[in-house]
């Protein structure tokens, strides 16, 4: 995978129809193209079509980028009154077809779009990028303008650069003097030039130079891969549209823009005065583009592209098309059973290299999964990310709703923020959602509180021992170490042993009614369940004083403790330190270094144990 810190952060803001679709397929396929996240506007079609259109397209080909839905209406204008001045019908064909995408039906994404509205998601974006976020519109501008709107801060140096496609110097193609997009909604595209944000403005000027030979769309259907198959459908309607309805050529309007934020040369621009006509009666939409500055009155505000090179932008498409053959895809997948292993391989891997996410790892997940208290009943809401046969990100529950653990893969950092806003919109309860993160990843920290998440005074501390320093187990005269197999014992009595283990007290009734309430047919061992790790204490009487399990996993070269209890009336005795410093001695045995427990306990640390990770929780209603 390629270093994401080289490349460029781009938000993408489509009304997305035919070429708007195009440059998003170019956009998940250039290697140079952080895409961050899209955002929708009705444009080309109601917002009703253009966002499930760009949903389902950046999902089917294989991205799970954040999409949020924005605008359904322009700023002042009457969306439907601008498209009356087009001539849209050519026979009985549409420029982009009845679903905005001519025709072609895309399959329909299995998850949600963004819990945030457009606005908040751009300026999310652009507090994270810190400066460096290009925003390449190719809709009305009316999301971009709102945001400005709204979030002020956005004029001082947050955004990098916009670059829309829109506006011509002369001439239009809706009225005589205006661009669609622009005339959709001048006044947007009045604030967005006016707002003191660096902006490239790539209009019919040279767009409508960005033609498709037939040859050359016949090389794109030459491709194997979905990407670019579904790039010659759209691609075909366009010559339907042409050859037998009159209409518009195989124009890439919106792809040009794309390729003109990430390839300098690819179009050659002046620094010019550019606004929007917002009140005359004839020009409204009107760019009015100041070539003549005589007198000085204009400051240039806008660097306008004039010409393209048309070959450079042919094998921009052909390039990002072949990088799409044999390219492992990105898909969101809701949590099956059959995905244990998955998620299990995806713990460990996360905490090869660095433990900062060691609270959760693949023995807490297991343990979890075949507790009493744990709903099964919200599995299927678990959401997980991957990329080829791995799992490279995921939003888990703890036990219940209401607490989440979100993670990613390295080199994944881009997907945490859907992850989180996955988590928030399946995961919560009706007083909200929690998250623990540690207090030394500030990068973290930044993401959740730009999600709205707050600090809380609830901690979560692991505690980690050095196995070289484990102490030699030793027990009083008459008690005894013994194995516990979960799979030859009856449940009942080891839930009664943890049931007073864990001071829940003595009242056989009552943990009778508890046991039939929560326990299921049969205790079901884990799957890396390992009999040799699961330690108990005999008393003289024959009965379970203490128990200690401990977890590990060849291939780790650490061990999770999880659980310890002591009888209350066996306490006193050192019975839990022996029993956890013995199920050590026989993990360290196996090939662990180190022991982890999540705890603040005094008791752990007369064991040696120190404190390695501490957590807060954020929170979020």
């Amino acid at each position: 995978m390629e270093n994401r810190a080289e490349r460029i952060p781009v938000l993408m803001d489509c009304d997305t129809g035919t070429d708007d679709a195009i440059a998003l397929i170019c956009a998940v396929n250039t290697p140079q193209v952080d895409l961050r996240a899209v955002t929708t506007v009705a444009g080309n079609a109601d917002l009703c079509c253009t966002a499930p259109n760009t949903l389902n397209i950046l999902r089917y080909i294989g991205s799970p980028v954040r999409v949020a839905k924005g605008a359904e209406a322009p700023i002042k204008r009457v969306l439907n009154e601008v498209r009356a001045k087009v001539d849209e019908s050519a026979g009985e064909i549409n420029t982009h077809g009845d679903n905005g995408l001519g025709g072609i039906i895309v399959p329909e994404a299995t998850d949600d779009f963004c819990a945030l509205e457009a606005v908040d998601l751009l300026h999310q974006e652009a507090l994270a990028c810190k400066g460096e976020l290009v925003i390449v519109a190719t809709g009305p501008l009316t999301n971009i303008a709102k945001a400005i709107l709204r979030y002020p801060d956005l004029k001082d140096g947050l955004i990098r650069r916009i670059v829309f496609m829109g506006g011509a110097c002369r001439g239009g193609n809706t009225t005589a003097v205006a661009e669609f997009n622009i005339l959709c909604d001048p006044e947007a595209t009045h604030i967005v030039l006016m707002s003191g944000i660096p902006c490239t403005m790539v209009g019919l000027d040279v767009t409508e130079k960005a033609e498709l030979s037939d040859a050359f769309c016949d090389e794109i259907a030459a491709i194997d891969s979905p990407d670019a198959q579904l790039c010659t459908e759209i691609l075909r309607f366009m010559q339907i549209r042409r050859d037998k309805h009159h209409g518009e050529g195989v124009l890439m309007h919106d792809g040009l823009a794309l390729a003109a934020a990430i390839l300098p040369d690819v179009v050659r621009c002046r620094k010019l005065f550019v606004d929007a006509e917002c009140e005359g009666r004839y020009t409204f939409g009107h760019t009015f583009v100041a070539f003549d500055n005589r007198l000085g009155e204009f400051v240039p505000n806008c660097d306008v592209a004039l010409e393209v090179d048309m070959t450079m932008f042919e094998n921009y498409m052909r390039k990002c098309m072949q990088y799409s053959v044999g390219k492992k895809k990105m898909r969101f997948k809701a949590y099956e059973e059959t995905d244990y292993d998955a998620v299990c391989r995806f713990l460990v891997e996360l905490n090869r290299e660095n433990r900062k996410h060691i609270n959760w790892n693949w023995a807490r997940f297991e343990w979890m999964y075949e507790h009493p208290y744990f709903d099964r009943s919200l599995l299927s809401a678990i959401g997980t990310w991957w990329e080829g046969e791995r799992i490279v990100g995921a939003a888990i529950y703890d036990m219940y709703f209401g607490e989440t653990f979100c993670g990613v893969l390295p080199g994944y950092e881009h997907l945490y923020q859907e992850i989180l806003d996955y988590a928030f919109r399946k995961l919560k309860d009706d007083s909200g959602l929690g998250i623990a993160v540690s207090d030394r990843d500030q990068d973290r920290i930044s993401q959740v509180e730009q999600a709205c998440f707050s600090v809380t005074d609830q901690k979560e501390t692991v505690m980690e021992l050095d196995l070289e320093r484990l102490e030699t187990p030793s027990l009083p005269a008459g008690y005894s170490f013994s194995e516990v197999d979960f799979a030859k014992v009856d449940s009942r009595e080891i839930q009664w042993m943890f049931w007073q283990g864990f001071d829940h007290g003595d009242d056989v009734a009552e943990f009778e009614e508890d046991y039939a309430r929560t326990m299921r047919a049969e205790l079901k061992v884990r799957k890396h369940f390992d009999p040799e790790l699961s330690v108990s204490v005999e008393a003289p009487s024959g009965e379970r004083a203490a128990y200690c399990c401990v977890w590990f996993l060849d291939g780790t070269d650490y061990a999770y403790v999880e659980p310890v209890c002591t009888l209350p009336a066996h306490r006193r005795h050192g019975l839990g330190s022996a029993v956890v410093c013995e199920a050590l001695r026989r993990a360290k045995k196996r090939g662990a270094n180190r022991a982890y427990v999540i705890s603040d306990q005094d008791f752990y640390r007369s064991l040696g144990f120190r404190t390695a990770v501490q957590y807060s929780f954020y929170w979020k209603k």
